[in-house]
């Protein structure tokens, strides 16, 4: 199975998130990109989905 440069992104991003909470720092944008490898630019094409991410 492969996946696609935006489900590779998210997949970074949710694992970004998780190391975020686990280490107490805040949730930014330069941290998840920082955190991620996922360049802010990609992180804001997705924004939609890394929003929903939080949400649910």
């Amino acid at each position: 199975m492969v996946e696609s440069i935006e489900e590779f992104h998210i997949r970074k991003i949710k694992w970004a998130i998780e190391e975020l909470e686990m280490q107490g720092k805040e949730m930014t944008l330069w941290n998840l990109a920082e955190i991620s490898g996922v360049k802010s630019k990609y992180i804001n094409l997705i924004s939609d989905k890394v929003f929903n991410i939080f949400v649910n």
